[in-house]
């Protein structure tokens, strides 16, 4: 008896785009996020765990925060903790697994949550150790697998992108979007299209010349920290848009939920957990999610929690807090630490 493929999974990670467009820089929006959002549903309040790139791509693909799987930025070694990946999709489910990656630091450090490429079967003139794949080049080495991928078995594709100095970024996506639908794939597959992290508007004057000494990774205003998540899931609805508070860390948990197969949790509240029940109206707007912006084993590591209410951060080495009220203050400029009015809820945080 043949046993059913699951759906195939195109998971596109475009680095840095904002979720708004701005016009004064080439991190905004593109417009193929609205595209396939047209066809899917879309989270218009998901943060990312890290605003940095490796720190984002450790907490997503486990649907844990990065400090739970790391303990410093140049010591990242994931430790094979009993919990859900994408290698488990491979492991244990008969998943074909294809991580296009647009970096050699992201290919070394993450190849155990997302299995490898074989270098003998990448296209003609690429290898492992090229230290990027440029957008046009990352369209091109999806092709190729989807070219020659088995029809037999489940394939899951992780492409990721960059729209940093590219104007041409949302064609290279959307011509792998068109390589689905030529291929008739579109509409029985699970589709994920979002960004590692925001970046900071340039309007605000936090721009490149600001943070230069201490890196964008270090700031935790909402345009840095929101990430555009869009999804399109096999007979799922159109065009929905829902302003729950959710995080990155809840697209794999997520994954595993429409797939119908087992996503092993730990014993933390902050895990990601399936978006299916909100998709399916079935749960309300109470989500807490965390984004840090170092290891614990780093210097000048801050933390933040964020629901659609409120936001809390925390300098670990000053000892500071900031609690803003973002339903009032969405620029996020009165700190509201020593407002009597607030204390209840600031103490729900701390």
């Amino acid at each position: 008896m043949s046993i059913k493929k699951k759906p195939n999974i195109y998971w596109f990670i475009i680095d840095s785009v904002r979720t708004y467009k701005t016009g004064l820089d080439d991190r905004d929006r593109i417009d193929i996020l609205d595209d396939v959002a047209s066809d899917g549903i879309e989270f218009t309040n998901c943060v990312t765990g890290a605003p940095s790139s490796l720190l984002s791509a450790g907490a997503m693909f486990t649907g844990l925060p990065a400090t739970f799987v790391a303990r410093h930025f140049n010591e990242w070694k994931f430790t094979g903790m009993e919990i859900s990946t994408m290698q488990t999709l491979k492991e244990e489910h008969n998943y074909e697994t294809h991580p296009i990656l647009d970096t050699r630091d992201l290919r070394e450090i993450l190849h155990k949550l997302l299995p490898p490429l074989k270098h003998k079967e990448l296209p003609k003139g690429y290898n492992l150790s090229d230290y990027v794949w440029h957008n046009k080049d990352v369209t091109k080495i999806f092709k190729h697998y989807l070219a020659k991928e088995n029809p037999n078995k489940s394939n899951a594709y992780v492409m990721w992108y960059d729209c940093r100095r590219d104007p041409k970024t949302n064609d290279h996506v959307k011509e792998a979007i068109e390589a689905i639908k030529a291929k008739g794939d579109y509409d029985d597959s699970i589709i994920i299209m979002q960004s590692d992290h925001g970046y900071p508007d340039p309007s605000t004057k936090l721009n490149e010349e600001y943070f230069k000494d201490i890196g964008h990774d270090m700031i935790l205003t909402d345009d840095n920290i929101k990430v555009p998540l869009v999804m399109k899931i096999p007979k799922g609805p159109m065009g929905n848009k829902f302003k729950h508070q959710v995080g990155l860390v809840d697209v794999l948990p997520t994954i595993f939920d429409v797939l119908e197969i087992e996503y092993k949790k730990l014993n933390t509240s902050f895990q990601g957990t399936s978006l299916l029940p909100i998709i399916n109206k079935k749960e309300e707007d109470n989500r807490i999610r965390k984004v840090d912006t170092r290891l614990p084993m780093d210097v000048r590591r801050i933390g933040c929690l964020r629901n659609n209410n409120f936001k809390y951060i925390y300098l670990y080495n000053d000892e500071l807090e900031f609690f803003y009220d973002l339903k009032k203050d969405p620029t996020e400029l009165k700190n509201l630490v020593k407002d009597k009015a607030y204390i209840d809820d600031l103490n729900k945080f701390r």
